[in-house]
């Protein structure tokens, strides 16, 4: 995470808890980012033969009803300071800044292929405790080849194919690399 992201991530998040919308806030900038990442538009934000403007109009128009002002004048910032191509890395961090705030444990998924949110949501809701919720972040690890296994804080939760395989390995193999007694 560069300094930069950082320092804009705080700023926003500042601002969130001045005006107690930490949690609107934190939803509106994940519906910003999924948006630039479907749309794949970094190389809009990073093209020179685009004016400034032209881009904070474009944020206007997609955003015009779903965002607050502070969000959206947010995003012009970031135009004017040429670092809305780094929206990925100042979008994790003031999420990241937000979960803290609100209590939410942030968690990795990794999967051997993309699956469903509401399966993803579901996972949440079993691991959460004590009032703490959960966040997962899905990642694609083709290598699992099939199940999933989730990174939570100190914990790993392997339910996947390839950690099975492994132990099934392990439990044939003896000590001195012999099968079976």
């Amino acid at each position: 995470m560069s300094l930069v992201a950082k320092r804009y991530a705080e700023g926003l998040f500042s601002l969130a808890k001045d005006y107690d919308k930490v949690s609107l806030y934190k939803d509106e900038i994940k519906l910003v980012k999924e948006c630039f990442d479907k749309a794949e538009i970094r190389p809009f934000f990073a093209s020179g033969r685009i004016s400034r403007e032209e881009k904070k109009q474009f944020c206007r128009e997609i955003f015009r009803d779903g965002l607050d002002t502070y969000v959206l004048n947010f995003l012009c910032v970031l135009i004017d300071k040429d670092r809305i191509t780094a929206y990925r890395d100042i979008f994790d961090e003031f999420v990241h800044l937000c979960n803290r705030e609100l209590d939410i444990t942030e968690g990795i998924i990794e999967t051997a292929r993309p699956v469903d949110k509401k399966l993803i949501e579901e996972l949440e809701k079993v691991l959460e405790k004590d009032g703490q919720r959960v966040e997962l972040k899905e990642t694609v690890n083709r290598s699992l080849i099939s199940g999933f296994r989730i990174s939570l804080e100190n914990r790993v939760i392997d339910n996947s194919m390839k950690n099975r395989i492994s132990d099934l390995e392990d439990s044939l193999l003896r000590k001195d690399g012999s099968l079976w007694n």
